[in-house]
């Protein structure tokens, strides 16, 4: 006799209950599934095989019925097509095997996103395109103090030298301010504040939105809190997967991102929040090429998750999405991401990590 396991996770909000079961189980299946459990059925198979199928009723409307099929057997060498799984219109399921094992995950695959909130009417209308002539940071120091801000060893580890202080003493607003744009948004949309009409960026140096969205660029970055991760996670040395993970390291950039993004976003979404995060489009240290978004949407089906994402790169734009596919191969991250107004092009993204430094300021009221 052989045994296959199957782990079902409810991470519906409704609560999944048996309507029919047909298989030689070594203990019946549960009746019911309540949300955010699971539950694990094993099915007891020959040398020639077992089949199993249940089917379970996802709340009280009609034909919302979650069905589970598979053989398994001794002989039985491919195992890639032995299960399926059929999901009801709103909802999502996947299938992830290994050996003897498969988790059967269900989701709601309905549009999550934060009520009100659109890049057309609560994002900054002029797009992350600032003028040489606006000083904003030393960028020495800012270095040292991601630096100084790192757990014990990390910096020597990834092989990450300090600066001279005045090392880029006035780096230019040109080089981008997406960090405070993200945040001067998030301030306007919690203050209840209409974010200024205009249509091209602040031009001196004394106007009293470039000072607020520069002052919330520094502030994005955390320096004093995780704002380390911003070298660390574009550091080559970094790893991508776990495999190989050094003990000042707890995980690679694919399992943060899964793991710690996704799960920040979708709670923060959930709970009417923006959620800002941070794309690392550097593998060799150069965080210049960072870039930072606010996630206000999402979609989630099975392992593949969509993100809409306020891009200050693109202002005005509803349809920037970031998709990813925690089934995807080992090594980099793979993301897609879709505009459908724009053909902007970001680059590779090798890591998505949640933005915590966030603590809300009052914007200036300028004309809306």
């Amino acid at each position: 006799m052989a045994r296959t396991t199957v782990e079902i996770r409810n991470e519906t909000t409704i609560t999944l209950e048996l309507a029919s079961q047909k298989g030689d189980w070594s203990a019946p299946p549960p009746e019911s599934i309540r949300p955010g459990a699971s539950a694990t059925i094993t099915l007891e198979t020959g040398l020639l095989g077992g089949t199993g199928h249940l089917v379970y009723t996802i709340g009280t409307a009609t034909a919302r019925h979650l069905g589970l099929t598979w053989k398994a057997g001794v002989l039985d060498r491919d195992r890639s097509d032995d299960m399926t799984v059929e999901a009801p219109q709103g909802f999502d399921a996947s299938v992830t095997r290994k050996n003897e094992r498969a988790v059967v995950r269900v989701l709601e695959s309905v549009r999550h996103a934060v009520p009100d909130f659109a890049p057309s009417r609560n994002g900054l209308h002029f797009p992350n395109a600032w003028s040489h002539e606006l000083p904003v940071m030393s960028v020495g120091k800012i270095m040292n103090d991601l630096i100084d801000a790192m757990p014990a060893g990390l910096g020597a580890m990834l092989q990450i030298a300090r600066r001279d202080p005045d090392w880029m003493p006035l780096t230019r607003a040109d080089a981008g301010l997406c960090g405070g744009m993200v945040f001067t948004v998030l301030d306007y949309f919690t203050a209840g504040r209409a974010v200024p009409g205009r249509r091209t960026p602040p031009a001196a140096s004394d106007d009293p939105l470039f000072l607020f969205v520069r002052e919330r660029m520094l502030d994005s970055l955390d320096l004093s809190g995780d704002g380390h991760r911003w070298l660390s996670y574009s550091a080559p040395q970094y790893p991508d997967d776990d495999e190989g993970v050094p003990g000042a390291i707890t995980r690679g950039r694919r399992r943060v991102t899964f793991d710690d993004t996704i799960p920040a976003v979708r709670s923060d979404i959930d709970a009417g929040r923006l959620s800002p995060i941070g794309l690392i489009r550097s593998i060799d240290l150069d965080i210049g090429k960072n870039h930072q978004v606010m996630a206000y949407a999402y979609e989630q089906k099975g392992a593949k998750t969509a993100l809409w994402i306020y891009d200050p790169n693109e202002p005005d734009n509803d349809d920037v999405v970031l998709r990813l596919d925690a089934d995807q191969p080992t090594g980099h991250l793979h993301v897609v991401r879709e505009s459908h107004e724009r053909a902007a092009d970001t680059g590779p993204i090798y890591c998505i990590m949640p933005l915590r430094g966030y603590a809300p300021m009052l914007p200036p009221q300028l004309a809306a």
